[in-house]
């Protein structure tokens, strides 16, 4: 169809009947985001977004030591803890895309705290104070300002504060578009979520009772 002169074409999956069937997976944000990076003439980011993904596939695999493999490192950090995801302003939709990794395929709950941290952070502790000791603030990306101040009042009241960064350092820069650089992140995440499905002894793909639901209305 058009509208306003523009066609629109409907990516995705569910009641609908899109132009492009999209399978509902835990992967499945890649294929969105690599239509949308191509139909808006962003495909030299989304070039650069696989090349570091798959640098960090050959860098970040089972094999590799825990001391040396980062994803594997921060995967013991949040292992039996629930953790609360801190994002600056133009991350804050990847915080929800990470909660949903962590519990798809990591099998750990996980908390967005949202646009505005210190809102619900600065008293949420008031009442218990031992609440923190199962919690472990995790900052996505590089934090702003507001992150920074969340940070401080999380940490006498978390048990740890942790990063999801793209490691190794200059040897390995993030993209430098914004939107590549977000997917690398949720990349990274979907590392960190497997070795916590294989920490918790189970298999890194969707739960029978969400295959049940999805099953009964499409998602």
């Amino acid at each position: 169809s058009e509208l306003a002169g523009a066609e629109v074409i409907v990516l995705g999956h569910g009641v609908h009947e899109p132009d492009l069937h999209v399978a509902p997976e835990a992967l499945s944000l890649y294929t969105y985001a690599g239509y949308l990076a191509h139909a808006t003439g962003h495909r030299d980011a989304w070039e650069a977004a696989n090349r570091t993904m798959a640098e960090l596939a050959a860098r970040l695999g089972p094999d590799l030591e825990t001391a040396r493999n980062p994803p594997k490192q921060l995967a013991w950090a949040l292992w039996n803890r629930v953790p609360l995801l801190l994002a600056p302003r133009p991350l804050v939709p990847l915080a929800d895309l990470v909660q949903r990794v962590l519990g798809r395929v990591g099998k750990t709950l996980a908390l967005s705290i949202g646009a505005h941290p210190l809102e619900p952070l600065a008293g949420a502790f008031e009442a218990r104070h031992a609440l923190g000791d199962d919690l472990v603030a995790l900052a996505l990306g590089e934090p702003d300002d507001e992150v920074l101040l969340a940070q401080e009042v999380l940490e006498s009241r978390v048990a740890q504060l942790e990063r999801l960064v793209l490691p190794f350092g200059d040897a390995l820069a993030p993209p430098a578009d914004p939107g590549a650089h977000a997917l690398v992140l949720w990349y990274l995440s979907l590392w960190v979520a497997g070795y916590l499905a294989t920490l918790n002894g189970l298999a890194p793909n969707d739960s029978q009772v969400y295959e049940a639901l999805r099953g009964a209305a499409p998602l």
